[in-house]
Formats: C-alpha cells, structure tokens, sequence
C-alpha cells in the first residue's frame, strides 16, 4: 500500500526517557545466545553481580522493583545490514550503520538478574524483541515489531527478514492487536491483507528496548540508570567465552 501509517504506542512513549548512551553486550551477526545457556553459569542464591559482569559484561540498565529489589540487565543484540545475500554486517546498534540498504534486521535478547542486598542472584528473567529498522525521509522507524517468544529466546538463531516478517503476520493475524485493527480500518482493508510496510512502530534502538522489556517484566520500577553501576568495570566480559559470545 501505498501510504504507511505510524504508530503511537502510548504508553512505551510516556515511560522511555532517552539519556546518554549504552552499547550492547554483544552486537553479533552469526548464531544469537540461548538465554537458558545463562543458567549454566549463574547459579541463584550462590552467583554475585561481580560474577555476573564477568560473564556477560557492564550492565545496560539498573533499577528497583516497586517492592525494593534491585536488578540489573544486559543486551545481546543480532544484526544484520542490508539484503540477505550481502551478509553484511555493522557493529554499532546505536548508528545503524547501513551499509547497502535502508533497512536492518534485528533480534535483541534481555537477560535481567534480580539481586538480595548482599548482590547476590535471587532470579533470572528473559525478553526480547525482533523487529526491522527502516531509514526514510524523517528518520528511522521499525517495522514487523514483535515479542519474543519464550521457544524463540531459547533458540541460538539470529532470525532472517523473512522470518521476520512472516511471524508478524502470524501474530497481528491471530491476536488482532488493537492498534493494528486501526490500521486497518483506516487502509479500508483487513489485517491479512495489510503489506509488512503498511504498519510503522517508533524506532526505539538500544537501550530503549531494554526498559520497556524491564515494564515487561517488573512493572513500574524507580533508580533507573543506564549503563550504570559505576560504568565498566576491567573484568567486565572477561568470561564471555563461556557463553559463546
């Protein structure tokens, strides 16, 4: 269709403050981490924050649960540039440096650990999006913006475009998202027959996608920082290896 319509997510746009920037742990164009992986090595009631920026690196974003306990989050984030066939691959998620295209592919996983006072694991949480990152004439947008399942955080691959874009039409077909339903209305058409690009969603990028996994899955919570806990640390990431990253 020709004309494409955007999207205003209240509330994501009401809760999102965009100050400084973050880089992801990992920014990576091969096979993405299995979030339950993180479990052989970060044991709860045992594992401490230090052990855990070694293993993964310095946190994304810091914050506190409306009851008063204290997590911390990481990123690793799938990208690649440009057409398919390219394999082409840019390393800032900030940038988006595009390098034949207008248009990105990304797959960011969130791996958030709720901490005691004493900085020890208490419990380990995953989310994550997929979604395409299109540059036009006022800027970036996203499209084909979806959760992660929890199969999907659990699977190693770094989805494709087409993957992508057919699992959007899965969802917006079958649950029938509200906003989407506008859409459609307004195209004078019916969901199924809306084309991938018909529908724009705010272009959040890193680390913003990190705070509204962290409302995912905490609700309301004060103390936020990013890129916080003193910024890095110099055995931030040094075990890495051990998860494949």
């Amino acid at each position: 269709m020709f004309k494409k319509i955007a999207l205003v997510l209240g509330l994501l746009g009401s809760v999102l403050m965009f100050t400084g920037c973050t880089t992801a742990n990992t920014t990576r164009d091969d096979k993405m981490l299995d979030v339950s992986r993180v479990e052989k090595f970060v044991a709860k009631g045992t594992t401490n924050l230090s052990e855990v920026r070694e293993l993964i690196g310095t946190p994304g974003i810091t914050g506190k649960t409306i009851d008063g306990k204290d997590f911390v989050g990481f990123a690793v984030v799938g990208k690649q540039s440009g057409g398919e066939e390219a394999g082409k691959f840019a390393a800032s998620v900030l940038t988006f440096g595009i390098v034949d295209d207008d248009e990105s592919r990304y797959t960011q996983k969130n791996v958030f650990f709720v901490l005691d006072d004493n900085k020890t694991v208490q419990d380990i949480k995953y989310d994550g999006y997929v979604y395409l990152s299109q540059k036009n004439f006022t800027g970036f947008v996203s499209l084909c913006q979806r959760r992660l399942s929890d199969e999907e955080l659990r699977s190693t691959t770094n989805y494709s475009k087409d993957y992508i874009i057919n699992s959007w039409k899965k969802y917006v077909t079958e649950v029938k998202p509200a906003d989407v339903v506008a859409v459609a209305q307004k195209e004078k058409t019916t969901i199924d027959k809306l084309d991938y690009d018909d529908v724009e969603y705010p272009d959040f990028g890193f680390p913003a996608y990190l705070q509204i996994s962290a409302h995912n899955l905490f609700g309301d919570y004060t103390n936020e920082e990013l890129n916080s806990v003193s910024g890095r640390q110099d055995k931030d990431g040094s075990k890495k290896a051990l998860l494949g990253l």
